[in-house]
C-alpha cells in the first residue's frame, strides 16, 4: 500500500501485488521390478524425493514398450495412464502394476520397459524401468513307440516335450539292433541306421517329432526279435532346461510265419519170414516254406 502523506495526491491503484512464482520440480524416479511368471502382476514403484504441497499437484503419465518380452506373444498387458501427487511429502510412492500372462511356455528371462513423462515442473532423475518376467516353466522330453510291430505292418514312433519350448529343440535318435536287424528286418521314415545317432528338430510351436518304421515281411519261420529306438541330447535353441522323460522304446518284431510238413513213406509193406524188414519215412517241409538258418523245426513222432 502506498499513502500521499497529506499531500494532494489521488491514486488510480494504490495496492499492488507480488506474486512469488514456483521455481521448484518434483523430483520423480522409477524402479526396475524382476518378477516370476506366476506372481504377476509386475508392480512398479514412483518415488516422489520432494513434497508436494496440499493446494498444488504433479501429475505424471506412463506407457509400457516392449523388450523381448512383446504383447504380441501375450508376455504382459500394454499400460498407460497417469499418476498424480497431491499434499504428499517427500518420499511418497504410487504403483504402476502391469498383468503378467502365466503361461507353460519355456523360454529365456524376457523384459520390457516402463517410461515416464511430464510437464515443466517435474524432473527425473530416473525415468524408464525395465521389468524383467524371469521364466518359471520346465519341460521334458520322451519318446513313445509300439512295443510289438508285426511284419508288414507300419507305426508310429513319437518324440514329445511336455511343455512348448521357445526356440527349436534337436534331438539325437539313435535305432539298435538286437536280435533283429535293423537293415534287414525293417524301414524307417527318416533313414535311421542301427548305431548311428541323428538329429532330428521339434520346431517352435510344436510339440512332438514323429517317425514311422515298418516290419519288413518274409517268409521265415523264424524267433520273434527285438531292437531299440533311443533318444538323447536334447539341444534347445536358447539356454532353456530340457529334462529327460522315456528315453528308450523296445519294439518286438513277433513271428507270423509258419511251416507245414508232410510224412512220406511206404503204405504197405510185404512179409519177409527170413528176418527184419526196415522202413525208411521222410519228412519233408511243404514246397516254399522255408526255415532261417539260425532256427529250427522240430517234428515229434511216434509209432
Amino acid at each position: 500500500n502506498i499513502s500521499a502523506g497529506g499531500r494532494d495526491v489521488t491514486f488510480s491503484d494504490d495496492q499492488g501485488q507480488g506474486t512469488i512464482t514456483n521455481s521448484d520440480q518434483a523430483s520423480i524416479s522409477i524402479a526396475d521390478v524382476s518378477i516370476p511368471e506366476a506372481g504377476g502382476p509386475a508392480s512398479f514403484i514412483v518415488t516422489v524425493a520432494n513434497a508436494v504441497d496440499a493446494a498444488s499437484s504433479v501429475t505424471v503419465t506412463f506407457a509400457t514398450s516392449d523388450g523381448t518380452a512383446t504383447t504380441g506373444d501375450s508376455d504382459y498387458a500394454a499400460a498407460s495412464n497417469s499418476l498424480t501427487f497431491t499434499g504428499v511429502a517427500a518420499g511418497a510412492t504410487q504403483a504402476i502394476d502391469v498383468a503378467i500372462t502365466d503361461d507353460n511356455k519355456v523360454e529365456i528371462d524376457e523384459d520390457f520397459t516402463v517410461t515416464l513423462s511430464g510437464g515443466a515442473d517435474v524432473t527425473f532423475t530416473d525415468d524408464t524401468a525395465t521389468g524383467t518376467i524371469t521364466n518359471d516353466d520346465s519341460t521334458t522330453i520322451s519318446i513313445a513307440g509300439p512295443s510289438s510291430l508285426a511284419e508288414g505292418v507300419t507305426d508310429t514312433y513319437t518324440i514329445s516335450l511336455s511343455n512348448p519350448v521357445q526356440g527349436n529343440v534337436d534331438v539325437d535318435i539313435t535305432g539298435n539292433d538286437g536280435t533283429a536287424t535293423l537293415a534287414l528286418d525293417t524301414t524307417n521314415t527318416i533313414g535311421l541306421l542301427s548305431g548311428v545317432s541323428q538329429t532330428e528338430t521339434i520346431p517352435e510351436g510344436s510339440l512332438q517329432f514323429q517317425f514311422d518304421m515298418s516290419a519288413i515281411a518274409d517268409p521265415y519261420l523264424e524267433s520273434d526279435e527285438d531292437y531299440t529306438v533311443a533318444i538323447s541330447a536334447p539341444t534347445p535353441s536358447i539356454p532353456v532346461a530340457v529334462g529327460a522323460g522315456s528315453a528308450l522304446v523296445t519294439t518286438t518284431i513277433p513271428n507270423i510265419n509258419t511251416v507245414g510238413v508232410r510224412l512220406e513213406g511206404p503204405t504197405s509193406v510185404a512179409e519177409d519170414f527170413n528176418g527184419d524188414v526196415t522202413l525208411t519215412f521222410y519228412v519233408r517241409l511243404d514246397l516254399g516254406d522255408l526255415v532261417l538258418g539260425s532256427e529250427t523245426a522240430t517234428v515229434y513222432y511216434e509209432t
